[in-house]
């Protein structure tokens, strides 16, 4: 196999694509979505309404719910992860609702950022192996 930059070790650009991947990965699982503020559900029959809801009920109890959907007059769902036990709220009782979304833009900044960050890097590294 022709080694394309002799001037760079082999080991050192493994670190660097390791280092890459890592860093934009970090990046973009950090910044896909966030809560937002929604209207409360309306009454419907078996209408997902959001993968993940954070409920605040109107004596103040917060809620967090996975696979949020509305049966009736009432909003179901699981406690905070997938599989954890059942939990149900009067659609009437519910003074805020926030539903989980993807925030695109700033995944797309933390992406671009991550990649200036790690061209830097390797850019550093490979001056500073060709010039020793």
């Amino acid at each position: 196999m022709i080694d394309r930059h002799p001037a760079v070790p082999r080991q050192l650009r493994t670190i660097v694509r390791r280092a890459a991947l890592a860093v934009l990965a970090s990046a973009s699982l950090a910044a896909c979505t966030g809560y937002r503020a929604r209207p409360a559900p309306a009454p419907s029959a078996n209408t997902l309404v959001a993968k993940r809801a954070r409920v605040t009920r109107t004596d103040g109890a917060p809620l967090e719910l996975v696979n949020a959907i509305v049966r009736g007059d009432t909003l179901h769902g699981t406690l905070e992860r997938p599989g954890g036990p059942p939990a149900a709220v009067a659609l009437a009782d519910i003074r805020t609702f926030e539903a989980r979304e993807p925030r695109h833009a700033l995944t797309t900044a933390m992406v671009l950022v991550g990649t200036a960050l790690v061209t830097a890097f390797a850019l550093a590294i490979a001056f500073d192996t060709h010039n020793t």
